[in-house]
């Protein structure tokens, strides 16, 4: 895990630095924060899977996407679960109530959306992890690239960046896309539940290997049904 200092941050819209804010994240504002701790990476296969082991986290629905009220078959083959190889990916198509679970377990609980926040973006109100700018030239994060068009050239991506993996990538795959709190993949690889409730459902964070550029800054919000499983959505836990 990596240690957070309390104190005030920049949360929401920057937009000195940022033209591309939605509605839900104005107005920008400082925000407090007590200390807190939070894991480094996502949450991998292989760490969930001790939680199964040990009963304490369910299996069930791993391998088949849930989303818009119905099983999503068409998308199976992206789940990590009991996917050969894919032991240090993240953990993916799993329901808000396992991530609570798995946190519990493991001594810790969902990140706040402020929490999560701060995390990203330090206390500087940067428009992404690293910075303001989203170089071409150098891996940052998995986002939707030239890989992702080839297999889907309808998805909006990210014109000549390429991070190489068409879906999830093993955790902590992209280092120089870190924080300053030295947390990785706060945006990219997976999208991440988030303790917090907003409307009907629950709030997630940071973007995935799906999203299109505008989708990948840290003041980005989103919320879903807490029973969704999406193959690109995941979380890591906080304390």
């Amino acid at each position: 895990m990596v240690t957070v200092a309390g104190g005030a941050f920049f949360m929401g819209c920057n937009e000195a630095v940022d033209i591309e804010c939605f509605a839900d994240e104005k107005p920008g504002r400082m925000v407090e924060v007590e200390t807190f701790q939070i894991d480094q990476k996502e949450i991998s296969v292989a760490q969930f899977a001790r939680c199964v082991t040990a009963k304490a986290c369910s299996s069930e629905g791993l391998t088949m996407p849930f989303y818009d009220g119905k099983e999503q078959p068409e998308y199976a083959e992206f789940c990590n679960w009991k996917k050969k190889g894919r032991e240090q990916h993240p953990i993916n198509c799993v329901p808000w109530s396992e991530a609570e679970a798995y946190c519990k377990w493991s001594g810790k609980r969902l990140p706040t959306e402020a929490e999560w926040e701060k995390t990203a973006r330090g206390v500087d109100g940067r428009k992404y992890p690293w910075g303001d700018v989203h170089p071409i030239g150098v891996k940052l994060a998995n986002v939707a690239d030239e890989t992702a068009r080839k297999r889907y050239p309808e998805w909006k991506s990210t014109n000549g960046y390429d991070d190489g993996y068409l879906a999830t990538a093993p955790v902590g795959s992209f280092p120089d896309g870190a924080a300053p709190s030295g947390a990785e993949d706060m945006v990219g690889n997976v999208w991440e539940w988030i303790a917090d409730p907003r409307e009907t459902g629950r709030v997630v964070r940071g973007s995935a290997w799906t999203f299109d550029p505008v989708l990948t800054r840290t003041s980005l919000r989103g919320w879903t049904d807490a029973k969704v499983r999406a193959a690109d959505g995941g979380f890591r836990c906080a304390k």
